[in-house]
C-alpha cells in the first residue's frame, strides 16, 4: 500500500512539474511574441472603399501558433454593427513569420442604404478589435480594443440657396440657384456628375442639366448652377431634382420645393 501511495505522490509531483513547465514555456512563448502592422494602404474598386491593414505575426516561442482571428467590427453610437471585418490564419510554426491583410470594405451604397446620415454627417463610430490566438490547441488567448473612428460625411452641409428666375425669350426662362457642400470624408473624392432636374406643379419636367463635379477630400464645393427651362410650362410650384452619379455612389434624387414669386 505505500508503494502504491509513493507512486501516486510521484506521479502527481511529476504532473505538477510538468504542468508548471508547460504554462512557464508557453507564458514565455507569449512574450517572445509580437505583431506589427504597417501603415493602412486604401484602393477603390467596384463602388467600395477597401482599407488594407498588413501585418506580420513573430512566432519566436516554443510552441504553434494556430487559429489566429483577427475581427474587427466597427458600431454605430446606437450599438448597430456597420460593417465587419476578419482574417484568420491556421498556423504559425514556432520560430516562424507569417504576413497577412487585414481587409475593411466600406460599400457606400450599402451605408447609405442603412441611413443617408452617412453621407451628410460626421459621425464617431467606435471600431471594436477582436484578436484570439491558441498555442497548440492546449491554450488560448483573447483580447478585445477598442478605439474611435471619425467617420467624415462626403455633402456635409449639403445646401441650395435662394432660387432666381430670369426670363430669356418668350419661350425659355433660366432657373439659377447657388449649390454648396463639404467633403469631410479624408477617403473618398466626390468626383462624377450632378444631374438637375425641373419639374413644375403638375410633375412635368421642364428643363435639365448634368454638371461635372470634383470634389476631393476636405475640400469646399460652391457654385451658382443655370438651367434653362420651358417658361411656357412653368407653375407657380415645382420641385428641383438632383441626383449625383459618382465613381464611389449613386445617390439620390434629393428634393427641393421652389415658388415662382
Amino acid at each position: 500500500m505505500k508503494q502504491v501511495l509513493r507512486a501516486l505522490t510521484i506521479a502527481m509531483i511529476i504532473l505538477w512539474l510538468s504542468l508548471g513547465i508547460l504554462v512557464v514555456t508557453i507564458v514565455h512563448s507569449a512574450s517572445k511574441m509580437g505583431i506589427d502592422i504597417d501603415d493602412p494602404v486604401m484602393d477603390v474598386h467596384d463602388k467600395s472603399l477597401v482599407i488594407h491593414f498588413p501585418f506580420v505575426i513573430k512566432n519566436y516561442g516554443y510552441y504553434k501558433v494556430v487559429d489566429v482571428n483577427l475581427t474587427t467590427v466597427l458600431y454605430e453610437p446606437n450599438g448597430d454593427e456597420v460593417i465587419r471585418g476578419q482574417t484568420m490564419i491556421p498556423l504559425v510554426p514556432e520560430g516562424k513569420e507569417e504576413k497577412a491583410v487585414h481587409n475593411i470594405s466600406f460599400h457606400m451604397e450599402n451605408l447609405i442604404s442603412k441611413s443617408e446620415k452617412y453621407m451628410f454627417e460626421d459621425l464617431n463610430l467606435t471600431l471594436v478589435t477582436f484578436v484570439s490566438i491558441s498555442f497548440e490547441h492546449m491554450v488560448s488567448f483573447h483580447a478585445k480594443y477598442n478605439t474611435t473612428f471619425n467617420w467624415g460625411a462626403p455633402l456635409y452641409n449639403f445646401s441650395i440657396g435662394k432660387i432666381m428666375f430670369r426670363d430669356v425669350n418668350e419661350t425659355s426662362c433660366e432657373l439659377s440657384f447657388p449649390l454648396s457642400f463639404e467633403n469631410h470624408s479624408p477617403y473618398l473624392a466626390v468626383s462624377g456628375t450632378i444631374k438637375i432636374e425641373i419639374y413644375n406643379g403638375n410633375h412635368e419636367k421642364i428643363g435639365e442639366s448634368v454638371e461635372l463635379i470634383d470634389v476631393q477630400s476636405n475640400s469646399v464645393y460652391y457654385k451658382h448652377l443655370s438651367i434653362l427651362v420651358d417658361s411656357t410650362k412653368v407653375t407657380p410650384s415645382g420641385t428641383i431634382q438632383l441626383s449625383f452619379q459618382t465613381s464611389m455612389f449613386d445617390f439620390g434624387p434629393l428634393v427641393f420645393e421652389y415658388e415662382t414669386a
